[in-house]
């Protein structure tokens, strides 16, 4: 083992694929403890990558503003080979990705068996191993396969509960880039009438251009959201600090709720088009899907359902959802239980 070997993981692509670098930064710390890991992510994600524990080193590439075009990939690989990485794992070898590493003269690149031109410059190519987490253990070989490796719970430092005795904190994370992975409104309110507001408080969680769904929300269940707080206006500091607030937190396949996990809070995950076998879930965490035959039918979602029901959310009932929430706090609370 090389102690101080220096590795750089570059994926600049969703918020949630930067929480599952997690994992590799963990492993990658363990293989080589005193050397240094670097991580590539877009904005906004660096505000995750910053927070990871076994990253040191985060790198912006703003792929899409200003390091758009030639220019701006020579400065982000001049930066790179300034680190004198020797090693670059990649998760989606794109292009631009691949390209990065060898323009900063990085020796060693893995990435993921795939098709493309772009898996021409990898130097070594490892093929998919089921979900996302492992995808990415899988780049360092067999022997970092392990369960405690694959937990995002711990990745990120969580602030202490608080310790009263009051109204349990859920987060409700409604929006997600794809329409197709929001649960519809209805059931929503389904639930939201459904808890006791004087043992549960809503935290409504998301980035301000959500903010329609939530009014949408408050406008079908309007007394069940009148003691809700709104934690939709912040940056995404803001949110994973609201996050670190909450016992449970339920919301779709989405960043927040990976998030989440990463926190070590426990998670009502409701999966709609994609599929929950990408992910490896703590016991803590409660997974919702139905069992029909069209899903799932997307590795990322839709704008709208290719068949037009979008049965996959819409008959996941809120009463279902409730009794989710009310197992996940359980969970969050082992020691006095939450009353149904």
């Amino acid at each position: 083992m090389v102690p101080d070997l220096h590795a750089v993981i570059i994926d600049p692509a969703f918020l949630g694929d930067t929480v599952f670098d997690g994992p590799l930064a963990r492993a990658l710390k363990r293989r080589h403890p005193a050397g240094r890991v670097g991580l590539v992510v877009r904005p906004p994600s660096d505000r995750i990558a910053r927070r990871l524990l076994h990253v040191d080193r985060v790198h912006v590439f703003d792929k899409r503003g200003a390091d758009r075009g030639w220019r701006g990939l020579k400065r982000l690989a001049a930066e790179l080979a300034a680190e004198g990485y020797q090693e670059a794992y990649i998760p989606h070898p794109s292009l631009r990705s691949v390209l990065l590493a060898r323009l900063a003269g990085i020796p060693r690149r893995v990435g993921a068996t795939q098709g493309t031109f772009a898996g021409l410059w990898l130097t070594e190519r490892h093929p998919s191993t089921g979900t996302f987490v492992t995808d990415r253990l899988g780049l360092l070989g067999p022997d970092v396969q392990g369960v405690d490796l694959q937990s995002l719970s711990g990745l990120m430092r969580r602030p202490p509960p608080d310790p009263t005795s009051g109204p349990q904190r859920i987060g409700l994370c409604l929006g997600s880039e794809w329409a197709t992975k929001r649960w519809p409104i209805a059931r929503v309110a389904e639930l939201c009438r459904a808890l006791d507001p004087s043992r549960h408080r809503l935290v409504l969680l998301g980035a301000p251009w959500e903010s329609p769904l939530f009014q949408a929300l408050r406008e079908a269940a309007p007394e069940a959201l009148a003691s809700a707080e709104d934690q939709t206006q912040g940056d995404l500091d803001g949110l994973i600090d609201a996050l670190g607030t909450c016992r449970v937190v339920l919301g779709g396949d989405t960043g927040p709720v990976h998030l989440a996990r990463a926190l070590g809070i426990p998670v009502v995950a409701l999966f709609g088009p994609t599929s929950e076998a990408r992910h490896a879930f703590e016991a803590q965490d409660q997974v919702l899907f139905e069992r029909i035959d069209c899903r799932p039918c997307s590795p990322h979602g839709h704008d709208r359902c290719p068949l037009g029901h979008h049965r996959c959310l819409v008959d996941l009932s809120g009463e279902r959802v409730r009794g989710a929430v009310i197992r996940a706090l359980e969970h969050a609370n082992p020691a006095r239980g939450d009353r149904v």
